[in-house]
């Protein structure tokens, strides 16, 4: 999957508004907040993409504009934005990737087996022996 990467340029903590100059995106796109140093207060790592311990945030409806936003856990960008408490270090991106997910699979554990479902473009699928 082609990733899209923004600078993130600053991050209000007060409105929790982050800038990054021609990002553009539509609310409810998903992405990903990555620093070189630390992240943003308040958000939490993805070491992960896709795994059950992965945080993926969506752009929110509130505070948007081609150069700014904020960031929601809600799907189709709806919620009261995520509380941004510091403005991390080092270099911040927003990361867009096409096709990432647009729900996330639900992981179920039984016994030695793993169910897994919700998976776009996929039907459930059972891994035994685990």
């Amino acid at each position: 999957m082609p990733v899209t990467t923004f600078t993130v340029s600053a991050i209000d903590t007060g409105t929790d508004i982050f800038t990054a100059a021609g990002h553009n995106q539509p609310a409810g796109t998903p992405c990903f907040i990555s620093a070189a140093t630390t992240l943003p207060g308040g958000l939490t790592a993805d070491a992960a993409p896709l795994n059950k311990t992965s945080i993926l945030y969506y752009i929110a409806s509130t505070n948007l504009t081609a150069d700014a936003f904020s960031l929601v856990t809600a799907k189709d960008g709806s919620g009261t934005p995520v509380n941004v408490t510091s403005a991390g270090a080092g270099t911040i991106l927003l990361q867009l990737s096409e096709g990432l997910d647009c729900q996330q699979p639900d992981w179920v554990k039984a016994g030695n087996s793993v169910e897994i479902s919700n998976v776009p473009l996929a039907v459930p699928v059972v891994i035994a022996n685990l």
